[in-house]
C-alpha cells in the first residue's frame, strides 16, 4: 500500500515538475512578445518623448566618439575633451556659415522661386497625353479656413521641432559628459544574473549605433560635395544648394535619396528632358557608390541592416511618428535587430545571429 502511495505521490510530484518546466518554456518564449508588445504601449503612450530620447542618444554617440579620440591622444579630462568637441564643431559650422551663408541664401530663395514654375512646366508637359491629364487633375480649392488652419499647424510643428532639437542637444551633451551612472543605474534595474549579459548588450548597441552615425556622417559629406560637383559640371543652377540638401537627407537612407534629387531634376526639365536624364544618373551613380562602397568600407560588416528592414522601418515610423520617425528609423532598426539577435536567437533559442551585430570589432 504504501508502494503505489509513494508510487502516486511520485508520479504527481513528475507531473508538477512537467508543468513547471512547460510553464518556464511557455515565459521564455513568450518574453519577445511581452517585451513588443510593452515597447507599443510605451511608444502609444510617450512616442515622441522616447524619439527624443533616441536622437539625444544619438547625440551623445557622436560627441562621445570624438570625446573618446581626443582622450587617446593625450586630452587629460573628459570635459575638456568635450568641451574642445563642442566649441571645434561650433567653430567649423560658424566658419562655414561665414564663408557660404550669402551665396547658400541667395540660392535658396532662387530655389524657392524656380521650383514652383519648375513644377508647372512638368505638368504642362504631362497635359499633352491623356493618362498625363488624368495624374495631373489640380484637387479641389480649399477655403481659406482650411489654409489658415494648414498654415497654423506647421507653424505649430516647426516650433515644436525647434524645441525638440534644443532638448536633443542638452540630453546628448548631459550623456556624452559623463554616460557611466545612466549605464550603472540602467543596469541596476536587473536582477543581478543578468547584469553581465545585459553589459554586453549595451556595449554591442553602442558600437553598432556608433558605427551606423559615423558612416552616416562620413557618406552625408561624401554625396553632399560629389553632387555638387557633378550638378556644376552638368551647369545645373543652384549646384551648392542641392548638394547641401542631398548631402543632409542622405541621413536617411533609401528614402533620402529619393527625395533630394527632386528639386534637381525639376530644375533640370527646364532645359529640357536630356539634362534632367542626366541629372538623373549623377544621383543614382553617386548613391549607388556611397550605397555599395563608401558606407559597407565604413561599417565593415558589423552594422548590417537589410535594405527591406530599413525601408520598412522607415514607412512604420513615418506612419506613426512623422518626419522625426523617417529619419531615426534606422537606427532605431538596427537596435532592435541587435536586440532580436542576442536576447532571443542567441538567448533564447541558442542558435548563431544569422545577422552579424558587432563584427568583433570595437568601434
Amino acid at each position: 500500500m504504501r508502494t503505489e502511495r509513494s508510487r502516486g505521490e511520485a508520479a504527481r510530484s513528475g507531473e508538477q515538475v512537467n508543468e513547471a518546466s512547460r510553464a518556464t518554456t511557455a515565459t521564455r518564449s513568450s518574453t519577445p512578445l511581452i517585451v513588443i508588445g510593452g515597447v507599443l504601449i510605451a511608444w502609444w503612450l510617450i512616442g515622441k518623448v522616447l524619439l527624443a530620447l533616441v536622437a539625444g542618444i544619438l547625440a551623445a554617440i557622436a560627441l562621445s566618439a570624438f570625446t573618446d579620440w581626443l582622450i587617446a591622444h593625450g586630452v587629460p579630462r573628459r570635459g575638456l575633451a568635450l568641451a574642445l568637441v563642442v566649441f571645434g564643431n561650433a567653430a567649423a559650422l560658424g566658419a562655414t556659415g561665414w564663408l557660404l551663408a550669402p551665396e547658400i541664401s541667395a540660392q535658396i530663395d532662387e530655389l524657392m522661386q524656380q521650383l514652383p514654375q519648375a513644377w508647372q512646366n512638368l505638368l504642362a508637359s504631362l497635359q499633352r497625353w491623356g493618362w498625363g491629364r488624368a495624374l495631373t487633375q489640380p484637387p479641389a480649392a480649399q477655403d481659406s479656413l482650411a489654409m489658415v488652419t494648414n498654415a497654423t499647424g506647421m507653424l505649430g510643428a516647426g516650433l515644436h521641432s525647434v524645441a525638440l532639437l534644443a532638448i536633443v542637444g542638452f540630453l546628448g551633451f548631459y550623456l556624452a559628459a559623463d554616460p557611466e551612472p545612466y549605464r550603472r543605474g540602467l543596469l541596476r534595474l536587473l536582477p543581478p544574473g543578468r547584469r553581465g549579459r545585459a553589459n554586453e548588450v549595451l556595449e554591442v548597441i553602442g558600437n553598432t549605433l556608433r558605427r551606423w552615425l559615423l558612416s552616416r556622417l562620413f557618406a552625408m559629406v561624401v554625396v553632399g560635395s560629389s553632387t555638387a560637383l557633378g550638378l556644376w559640371l552638368l551647369q545645373i543652377q543652384l549646384a551648392l544648394t542641392l548638394g547641401l540638401l542631398s548631402g543632409l537627407l542622405t541621413f536617411v537612407p533609401y528614402l533620402g535619396a529619393i527625395v533630394s534629387a527632386v528639386p534637381a531634376v525639376l530644375l533640370a526639365l527646364t532645359h529640357g528632358w536630356m539634362p534632367a536624364a542626366y541629372v538623373v544618373a549623377l544621383y543614382l551613380g553617386v548613391h549607388l557608390v556611397e550605397g555599395y562602397l563608401v558606407t559597407p568600407l565604413i561599417e565593415q560588416q558589423a552594422v548590417w541592416l537589410p535594405p527591406g528592414v530599413s525601408i520598412a522601418a522607415q514607412v512604420v515610423l513615418w506612419t506613426i511618428a512623422g518626419v522625426w520617425g523617417l529619419a531615426l528609423a534606422s537606427p532605431i532598426a538596427a537596435t532592435l535587430l541587435v536586440l532580436v539577435n542576442m536576447l532571443y536567437i542567441e538567448d533564447q533559442l541558442g542558435e548563431t545571429a544569422a545577422v552579424p551585430t558587432n563584427g568583433d570589432a570595437d568601434g
